[in-house]
């Protein structure tokens, strides 16, 4: 996992596809508002977020009935409660616990749920009923987080596939494989889509 923005930070950081020569090339760089201003969450995220390197949520794929890609690696939220803080730009070992389905903007932005491998209970968690039993109310947590984040600056509330359930990690390994594999098409130089 590449941290994008530590838990109880603000400022929203993301990796750049516009800069320089992606993927080769992708810094990780503060979002912006479309006024130009650096963009922050109104509050802290309580929980690890970054994205899954060599992923891909094509925007040109269906990915649920409607609903396509959102042009970006698939989100990682690490679960966890490491000993140390981790910072933007750090690259972290994780398990694949399952995945939220939210609806952003009209668009699928999968978020994947993860534990990093310094947590104390890794051994003990290896699925999102193991997460709910050893860190209780995490999921609904999670979903209603990003349920009401936009409220504030844009007075959207957001929406989930699947009722708002979590998937199981064995479909959440599946979908990390399948948006490798739009990747893989999108980015490799020997795809005959490269660039595209």
């Amino acid at each position: 996992m590449a941290v994008e923005i530590p838990r109880f930070t603000r400022a929203k950081m993301e990796i750049s596809r516009e800069s320089y020569n992606y993927p080769a090339v992708n810094p990780i760089k503060q979002d912006l508002f479309k006024d130009g201003s650096l963009r922050e969450y109104p509050g802290a995220i309580y929980w690890n977020y970054g994205a899954a390197p060599q992923t891909f949520e094509d925007p040109n794929v269906e990915e649920e009935v409607g609903l396509y890609g959102d042009g970006d690696p698939l989100d990682l939220i690490e679960v966890g409660r490491p000993a140390t803080q981790y910072h933007t730009g750090q690259i972290i070992s994780v398990k694949i616990l399952g995945a939220l389905g939210l609806v952003d903007g009209g668009e699928a932005d999968w978020k994947i749920i993860v534990i990093a491998t310094d947590d104390p209970l890794f051994d003990r968690i290896n699925d999102i009923n193991d997460l709910e039993s050893a860190y209780p109310n995490t999921i609904s947590g999670i979903r209603e987080w990003f349920r009401w984040y936009k409220y504030p600056t844009h007075g959207v509330i957001n929406s989930f596939m699947h009722g708002g359930q979590p998937l199981n990690r064995r479909k959440a390994v599946d979908l990390v494989a399948r948006t490798h594999v739009m990747w893989k098409r999108r980015f490799s130089p020997d795809s005959e889509s490269y660039g595209v």
